[in-house]
């Protein structure tokens, strides 16, 4: 059975989060933690099972569960930093500085970030539920 894209993105967050608490738990060398910090990702997307995370798959409730801001008074919701590594390489979304909807390289997003969130995001508009 394969997990949803909010069901991945939960895993890869508790993973980091795991990862970084052994950082702080464990008496390791500051040179063994920056191996560890250094190879997460990369041994992470080696796995089976690994698949990266499109962020048009997300729902309002799972966007915001997962960190991303909404901007402003639009429908565009900013992506959390943390997630930057885990983007499938291309995407539809827009940017703050100008909100028009287009593809988004994930290998051309600035990772700079407000707030723990990314200047480019997804359109998720909140829907009624009845």
């Amino acid at each position: 059975m394969s997990m949803t894209t909010y069901e991945l993105a939960k895993e890869y967050a508790k993973r980091s989060l795991l990862k970084f608490a052994e950082l702080e738990a464990y008496n390791w060398s500051m040179d063994y933690k920056d191996e560890l910090i250094k190879s997460f990702v990369k041994e992470l997307q080696g796995q089976k099972g690994y698949c990266a995370i499109n962020p048009n798959n997300l729902t309002l409730e799972q966007a915001l569960d997962l960190g991303f801001g909404k901007w402003d008074e639009t429908d565009l919701m900013l992506i959390p930093l943390w997630i930057k590594p885990y983007l499938i390489e291309e995407f539809e979304g827009a940017c703050i500085n100008d909100s028009t909807i287009r593809t988004i390289k994930s290998s051309e997003i600035d990772n700079d970030h407000r707030f723990g969130c990314l200047a480019d995001g997804v359109m998720i508009k909140a829907t009624k539920e009845g």
